[in-house]
């Protein structure tokens, strides 16, 4: 007769457990984080990597002052990636290290944007002065 009790008991027990499984799984909210375009991915992955990788673009980044960059070849690079893909619109944002990042005031309020950054420095015989560079895109 006790085996009985503790087998029902157990039953109940389990039978609780699937329902509050099944319940919270079924009332949990929905959050989903949006994916990138592949476009936009790939588009993004093409211009960060060029800025890495090609010494004229890393002398003009890490020797950027705030408020003294000549950033045209940069500019003109990343104009010409975005025209031959699509119609996308960027801001280059570029910063030290030291001072807190902030999101710029220009970006459209009214967009979905993405953002891809990179910390770039130059090598330690040259001095440490690492630059945050950010790539702000966003469809017209």
């Amino acid at each position: 007769m006790k085996k009985k009790g503790y087998i029902r008991t157990l039953e109940a027990v389990i039978a609780i457990v699937i329902i509050l499984v099944f319940v919270f799984t079924v009332m949990q909210p929905r959050y989903r984080k949006e994916r990138e375009s592949g476009e936009i991915e790939l588009l993004q992955d093409v211009i960060i990597n060029e800025l890495e990788e090609n010494d004229d673009y890393r002398e003009d980044i890490i020797g950027c002052d705030p408020g003294n960059c000549d950033l045209t070849d940069i500019n003109e690079f990343i104009e010409d990636t975005t025209l031959a893909v699509g119609v996308y619109r960027y801001y280059l944002h570029i910063q030290p290290v030291d001072a807190p990042l902030k999101i710029p005031e220009n970006l459209p309020e009214n967009k979905k944007i993405y953002a891809r950054g990179i910390i770039m420095s130059a090598t330690l015989e040259e001095g440490y002065a690492p630059k945050i560079v950010v790539l702000y895109l966003w469809e017209e």
